[in-house]
């Protein structure tokens, strides 16, 4: 009886302990990311496009966002559609990969497992130049000014009235085109003699060479 009983207690013990690790790596893990606090601005990328809403609330293991709307409607997310999850933070984002765990129709909201891929990017670590510094650009067709460029975002100022997690249409120099950024932070600063700001934001998509 011993003989049959001992390999299932070592296999239920072994599962227990294994479960127990997963469990303690992933708390590790989770621990390392800058805490997020409720009403934080959240970019959503998947197939179809870009989207831009709201975190609502923090849960253990997994994040709430509010439905972002299309056309004054929720746009109707698939339980288990694939996102990119980039949510603002002070000098950055935090960026995943993740899936849409569960939905609710009133409020609008949905739920996403917090990704384990999920890390921080900081803007201030990434490598930049300030060949440009000054250069003119424009911004949702106002003008404006570069004052550094990476492949992954640029600072400027404008006096164009922005907000954290806005779309930002642009113009860039020298051959580099159009595209759009998702500002990231926003201060108050001088653009030539009027009141303006200065605006860190994040391109959509990556430059594809670098600004040298």
């Amino acid at each position: 009886m011993f003989d049959v009983l001992a390999p299932i207690a070592l296999l239920f013990i072994g599962s227990m302990a294994l479960a127990w690790g997963v469990s303690r790596w992933w708390a590790r893990r989770t621990d390392r990311l800058p805490e997020v606090t409720p009403g934080a601005v959240v970019r959503l990328r998947t197939l179809d496009g870009f989207y831009r809403t709201r975190l609502v609330e923090v849960r253990p293991g997994e994040w709430v966002f509010a439905a972002p709307l299309r056309h004054d409607v929720p746009v109707p997310f698939r339980v288990g559609e694939r996102l990119t999850v980039e949510i603002a933070i002070e000098n950055g984002c935090i960026l995943g990969q993740t899936v849409v765990g569960t939905r609710q129709p009133n409020p609008p909201q949905f739920t996403v497992p917090i990704p384990h891929n999920a890390k921080r990017v900081d803007r201030r670590s990434e490598v930049r130049t300030n060949r440009y510094d000054g250069f003119p650009i424009r911004a949702n067709g106002s003008a404006a000014e570069l004052v550094d460029l990476s492949l992954q975002g640029l600072s400027f100022r404008t006096s164009l009235t922005v907000a954290r997690g806005d779309a930002v249409n642009l113009t860039l120099p020298e051959g580099l085109g159009d595209c759009t950024a998702w500002v990231l932070d926003v201060t108050p600063d001088r653009f030539g003699a009027r009141a303006g700001c200065l605006v860190h934001a994040r391109f959509s998509l990556p430059l594809d060479r670098f600004p040298v």
